[in-house]
């Protein structure tokens, strides 16, 4: 088949990073400056639509496009696949909508692959010849806002950056690996869940929005003098941390956990308390989503879309969230119904039913804020418990496996190992969640010190010492996951210092090409680039790199980032056979959020399918019982 690498830049009023792809292509003010595109892999050529006819045969291939003859090749192909149809399509009709089957995406590939999702990063550490225009950033600048005047040298300049895109684009796309049909079929299924989206009550958002700008306004006019002048808004980081220190108060930043830990110091100054209360109220999730959560979705139906990532989590291939994040966002906390939560904000009586605690019921009211096309409703399922399963299953605990069957509790199990006594879920819920951090936090191999923290970020408080009964009761009930740990570590170590392939419990390690290759019992491979062999306190230990804040950093991989990594990429197979399977059966996919499914659907039997969807047993592990528990609401929630 005809592969045709191309790349568009476009000039235009919108942010395209605040607004998304989809709505950043469909605004009246966007324009394409220019096309640059490479037949097989011939010298690109660029085609300027504004001021140049369209190419015959560029024609030509968009037609074979169509009819599956021919595909596109793009970083990020999303974007140009939007642009495409949306933007260029505006002034050349004729030319054919294209699906996404007629783009293969070079980033989607890369990200497969290990690498970053960034072009630049991507041909950095790939090593190729090929490297982005340095010029880009200036050009994009000048060319692409429609604030600024164009001239005929900056288009040039632009013209030549698009075409060395190009350039790089297939480089690196010449030493990653293509999709398997599996995870080629996934991309297709994340293209059309992104090109689907979510409804979103944006009037509601709106008047959320307003009710914080007002509660943050009050909460301003107290900063001044409180700080004699030296601090006038909350979101002033900076000049807090400096009048924080002129009180005796010093702190490394102003997280939210900092602030948290701060506010707990008995021998806090009341003024510092009250500026930094100010800080945590203002600083909530809330202030951040709301504005792409009004900004994204497109105004002739309220829908924001492309909120998903293929394999945005680089080391698992778990989906990550994008634009409004609905990956990470906060739990309920003040337990009020969704509808009369959003109206208390509707009818402007939220700031005066809940004073200080409008920031959190804001950040509560975000959930409710996507909803279901009017006249369906969200039919979301969550897998069970499916991190707890996996390690177990692939540790070998037969005796876990008989446990998840019968339908027990595997966190009230833990429980009652820990106190020694019949835990249940109705009549302990402290102890079971206690016991669900436990199993939920040792098994990828969490010390006592480690497991205070996580306990701590779980809302449950617990001594050293108490932190270290709990760590060696799982390590004890659950004997065979530290045989996992170290069996999974001792594999990738030989694989690298040996070669050849090395295996324990079905996972399988491999070194090529200067990266460790994992393979997992689901079939799909992982890899994880710039492998390198360092001598640890106990022997040789194998490190390798991950993106992180922008940065290529290195990353240890020792017995419990391996059993985590290995757990998570096989929930994400089980989820993505889950999402493949519902739709199938014809409901529509909109959202995964972790292990979760969200569907909007009008079938009154999508709760069934979701379940069984779910928790039909894998090819890959019939022995593995899985459970799941489906809900349907207008508005979504937790």
């Amino acid at each position: 088949m005809l592969e045709v690498s191309i790349d568009f830049e476009t000039r235009a009023l919108a942010d395209l990073r605040a607004v998304g792809a989809w709505r950043y292509a469909r605004h009246p003010r966007t324009y394409v400056l220019c096309l640059a595109w490479s037949e097989g892999r011939a010298e690109p050529r660029v085609w300027r639509p504004l001021f140049e006819p369209l190419p015959a045969r560029l024609r030509e291939i968009a037609d074979m496009a169509a009819r599956g003859e021919a595909v596109f090749r793009a970083w990020n192909a999303a974007f140009e696949r939007n642009v495409w149809n949306h933007t260029l399509r505006r002034g050349f009709p004729d030319l054919p909508e294209l699906p996404p089957e007629a783009f293969v995406c070079s980033m989607a590939e890369a990200l497969a692959f290990g690498w970053p999702g960034s072009l630049e990063m991507a041909a950095k550490v790939s090593g190729v010849a090929e490297q982005k225009d340095p010029r880009g950033d200036y050009l994009t600048r000048v060319c692409g806002n429609a604030r600024y005047a164009l001239t005929r040298a900056n288009l040039d300049g632009l013209a030549d950056y698009c075409k060395q895109d190009v350039r790089t684009e297939m480089a690196v796309a010449t030493r990653s690996r293509r999709l398997s049909d599996r995870e080629r079929e996934l991309y297709l299924l994340d293209q059309r869940i992104n090109d689907r989206g979510i409804r979103v009550d944006v009037p509601a958002a709106k008047a959320v929005l307003r009710t914080i700008t007002a509660a943050m306004d009050k909460l301003n006019a107290d900063l001044p003098g409180l700080t004699d002048g030296a601090v006038e808004q909350a979101t002033q980081a900076a000049r807090i941390r400096t009048w924080l220190a002129s009180r005796g108060v010093h702190l490394p930043d102003l997280a939210a956990e900092t602030v948290e830990r701060a506010l707990k110091r008995a021998d806090l100054p009341d003024d510092a308390r009250k500026v930094l209360r100010i800080r945590q109220l203002a600083g909530g999730s809330a202030v951040a989503k709301l504005t792409p959560m009004i900004l994204v979705p497109d105004p002739h139906d309220y829908r924001a879309r492309g909120l998903l990532q293929y394999h945005g989590a680089a080391a698992t291939g778990r989906w990550a969230g994008r634009l409004i994040q609905p990956q990470n966002m906060p739990r309920p906390a003040l337990k009020v119904d969704s509808d009369d939560l959003i109206n208390s904000f509707v009818n402007g009586t939220a700031l005066d039913r809940f004073g200080d605690d409008v920031f959190i019921a804001a950040s509560d009211a975000l959930r409710p804020l996507l909803t279901a096309t009017p006249g369906n409703v969200l039919v979301r399922a969550d897998l069970n418990a499916i991190e707890a399963r996996i390690v177990l299953w692939l540790a070998g605990h037969s005796d876990a496996m008989n446990l998840f069957r019968t339908g027990a509790c595997i966190y009230c199990e833990m429980a009652s190992a820990v106190y020694g006594r019949r835990i249940t879920k109705a009549e302990n819920p402290i102890e079971r969640q206690v016991g669900k951090v436990i199993v939920l936090g040792c098994g990828y191999q969490m010390g006592a010190a480690r497991f205070q923290e996580h306990a701590a970020a779980n809302g449950i408080s617990v001594t050293l010492a108490e932190a270290e009964t709990f760590v060696k009761a799982y390590r004890s009930r659950w004997h065979l996951v530290p045989k996992l740990w170290r069996g999974l570590e001792a594999a990738c170590v030989a694989a690298a210092t040996r070669g050849g392939i090395h295996s324990y419990r079905g996972v399988d390690y491999a070194l090529h090409d200067g990266a460790i290759l994992c393979r997992l019992p689901s079939g799909r491979r992982l890899v994880w680039q710039g492998a390198s062999v360092r001598e640890g306190e106990y022997g040789p230990q194998v490190w390798v790199k991950r993106m992180r804040a922008g940065q290529w950093e290195d990353v240890l991989l020792y017995g419990g980032i391996l059993t985590e990594r290995a757990t998570q990429a096989l929930a994400r197979d089980v989820m993505a056979e889950g999402m493949l399977r519902v739709e199938r059966a014809g409901v529509p996919v909109v959202l995964t959020v972790h292990d979760e499914m969200v569907t909007d659907t009008g079938r009154t039997d999508a709760e069934t399918i979701l379940v069984q969807s779910m928790t039909e047993p894998m090819p890959w592990a019939p022995d593995l019982p899985l459970a799941a528990e489906a809900t349907s609401a207008f508005r979504y929630g937790k």
